[in-house]
């Protein structure tokens, strides 16, 4: 046999698992990562005084003979996509320096914004729960265990008589009018 409040127990069941899937999808794919760190110029400032001064071009060499080196300023991609500009006269050992800073910096500002983030989306996972919970709950207690309509919506049952009987009733059985 069906039972209606098992039904409608397993359907909110289900949709409480497929929520939580989503939310679960949703928070991993969005979780804050150094890559999707944007660039902020306070960045530049917290980093060492070494990291700065090969930024500045304090390391640089006094200018080269001409034809040696570009004048050109060497620009060199961060892990989030930002471009930091060095002087031409800059080694790729000196700017790996800036890069390795720059992307520690980056992984501890992704650290810092994970625990509000995952806080938000435990209190949106949580809130349409505990409210659906609640509103059943609710809805279940007024009802009664297993009465799913109001007895003013239920359908009226008329007693009809059982096979031989000639009496005419009008209400529930023991009642003769």
């Amino acid at each position: 046999m069906f039972n209606r409040s098992g039904a409608w127990r397993l359907f909110w069941t289900v949709l409480a698992v497929i929520w939580t899937l989503v939310l679960v999808a949703y928070g991993w794919l969005n979780l804050p990562r150094a890559r999707h760190i944007p660039h902020e110029p306070q960045f530049m400032s917290s980093l060492s005084s070494e990291a700065l001064a090969i930024v500045r071009g304090d390391y640089a060499p006094a200018k080269p003979a001409r034809g040696e080196w570009s004048e050109v300023p060497r620009i060199v991609r961060m892990a989030n996509g930002a471009r930091l500009s060095f002087p031409a006269t800059t080694t790729d050992a000196r700017a790996a320096v800036v890069a390795g800073e720059y992307n520690q910096l980056l992984q501890t500002e992704a650290e810092q914004q994970r625990t509000p983030y995952l806080l938000v989306v435990l209190v949106v996972w949580l809130v349409p729960l505990l409210g659906t919970g609640t509103a059943l709950l609710l809805f279940r207690r007024g009802r009664g265990a297993g009465q799913l309509m109001p007895d003013n919506l239920r359908p009226r049952t008329e007693y009809s008589p059982a096979e031989g009987d000639h009496q005419l009733h009008e209400g529930p059985p023991g009642k003769v009018a």
